[in-house]
């Protein structure tokens, strides 16, 4: 037995002694490594750590795998299938389907305290899947549709419909909150485990987690945001946001206590994914990979991409891994710059989500031969 059966076995038994409940008691907490954006702060950084040496496929899934890879603390694999039309829970060692359950076109989901948060856009409904086994906890319903992912925070789900949102007892299902917002409209949430953003194109809020007042509201009229999740990093509030002559996008950086603005970087280009850590920030513009000081907004260094770019990024161990034509995942050194290696996955996939959490790369891409949306492990034997 290996090291990560081991622990994942020791996961297991802790879960099974665990006092579970259906409704309002005490639910085991399995930690979650890695999540969508690398977390709710949105930050693209992974727990790592990533595999050592060149890279080897482990496993594939086919099946039209369509959302990014949640990693369980027991290692356990969460993503969906098709449009959202099932959840599944997966075995790290081979791929193999643990569990499976049928859902209605479901937009996002989160993990956290042994459940699975998710929404089924049209239907307007959130649900509580039990991570262990896929049994239904709990739904809240609304007549508007849910096109906003959850999020989990402390004992909270933060959900949304149209220019609301809601705050759902994590464990029971119970509305705690339920609020509009002025100028929200299918917001995305984000949080550092203590401020809750809610931000969608023209405006971005932070409010208090346990009653959904505004702390601070903030936008600028002339810019929006371009894709809508802002990042947090060091009490700081990174976003994307396109300015109105001819519709290039820059980096805005604002204060998370007070909302005020503290830097942008004007329009400078496409930017495509946005990477965040503790001391800079990494966007792709126009072919070239950049780094910026994230306190002060400086440039700290520029690099030509080694091959096209093409889908998404992440960081772990100081080293961004970028997907790139031809079915890759460039990496470079987030210190300086430098192209460290090229990994090949699969010619015929382009690379979407790439997820980096106990030695292993979890990458989910479509096949553009086959049609199908796949899921990669990818490891050093």
């Amino acid at each position: 037995m290996n090291s990560l059966q081991i622990l994942r076995a020791w996961f297991i038994f802790a879960l099974a002694i665990a006092p579970i409940s259906c409704g309002t008691g005490e639910r085991s907490q399995i930690p979650v490594l890695s999540h969508v954006d690398g977390g709710p702060a949105r930050t693209g950084v992974m727990p790592g750590p990533a595999p050592a040496g060149e890279l080897t496929e482990l496993w594939r899934v086919h099946g039209d795998i369509a959302c990014p890879v949640i990693v369980g603390g027991d290692y356990t694999l969460y993503t969906c299938r098709g449009k959202g039309d099932s959840l599944l829970a997966l075995d790290p060692d081979d791929g193999t389907v643990i569990w499976t359950v049928p859902t209605q076109e479901a937009g996002g989901f989160a993990l956290g305290a042994g459940l699975l948060i998710g929404n089924t856009e049209e239907a307007g409904v959130y649900f509580a899947r039990d991570a262990g086994d896929g049994a239904l906890r709990w739904q809240v319903y609304d007549q508007c549709c849910s096109y906003s992912a959850p999020l989990i925070l402390a004992n909270l789900a933060i959900v949304g419909w149209g220019s609301r949102v809601a705050a759902v007892d994590l464990l029971t299902g119970e509305i705690l909150w339920d609020r509009t917002y002025e100028k929200l409209s299918r917001p995305e949430f984000s949080s550092d485990g203590t401020a809750l953003l809610l931000a969608s194109e023209a405006r971005i809020y932070r409010v208090v987690p346990e009653t959904g007042g505004v702390v601070w509201a903030a936008g600028d009229s002339n810019r929006s945001l371009w894709w809508q999740r802002p990042a947090i990093s060091q009490g700081l509030v990174v976003t994307r946001e396109r300015w109105p002559r001819g519709g290039r996008v820059g980096i805005v950086v604002r204060d998370l206590e007070t909302g005020a603005e503290r830097w942008n970087s004007g329009p400078i280009g496409w930017i495509g994914w946005l990477v965040v850590d503790e001391s800079a920030i990494y966007v792709p513009v126009d072919g070239v990979l950049r780094a910026f000081d994230l306190q002060t907004g400086d440039p700290r260094w520029e690099t030509r991409f080694v091959t096209r770019r093409r889908g998404g990024a992440s960081l772990s161990d100081h080293a961004l891994y970028v997907g790139v034509e031809g079915g890759a995942i460039d990496v470079y050194d987030a210190r300086s710059g430098a192209w460290l290696r090229t990994a090949s996955v699969d010619p015929g996939l382009e690379i979407g989500d790439i997820a980096i959490a106990g030695g292993r790369i979890y990458v989910v891409g479509d096949n553009e031969r086959l049609d199908e949306g796949v899921l990669v492990a990818l490891g050093s034997r």
